[in-house]
């Protein structure tokens, strides 16, 4: 996450800051926009996102697959309560960030 940080900066001028501490109450609430947090897993995230509505934007799963050459795959996770009229609120910003993660890939 830490090349996509540098690598989204370069490209958007948004430093995003890169929490150390993996965040893994399901009870606590961020104080303020957290940036990259690190998570146990991606059951985790659901059941975050499930107990806490609007809070979350983003969530990415990884995995890496075992082939001759690395193969890294990821999951977007995007809080759609947040669009109440179901209109692609994520779109740029989305396709913002898988460009960001391909390029850090």
């Amino acid at each position: 996450m830490s090349e996509f940080s540098k690598r989204n900066y370069d490209r958007t001028n948004n430093n995003i800051a890169i929490q150390q501490n993996t965040f893994s109450d399901l009870n606590a609430l961020p104080v303020g926009q957290a940036g990259i947090v690190r998570v146990p897993d991606s059951d985790f995230i659901y059941q975050y996102v499930m107990k806490n509505q609007n809070i979350t934007k983003w969530g990415i799963s990884f995995s890496q697959v075992e082939t001759p050459r690395l193969n890294i795959q990821y999951q977007i996770w995007a809080n759609h309560t947040l669009a109440s009229n179901g209109t692609d609120f994520f779109g740029r910003e989305m396709l913002s960030l898988m460009r960001g993660i391909d390029e850090a890939i």
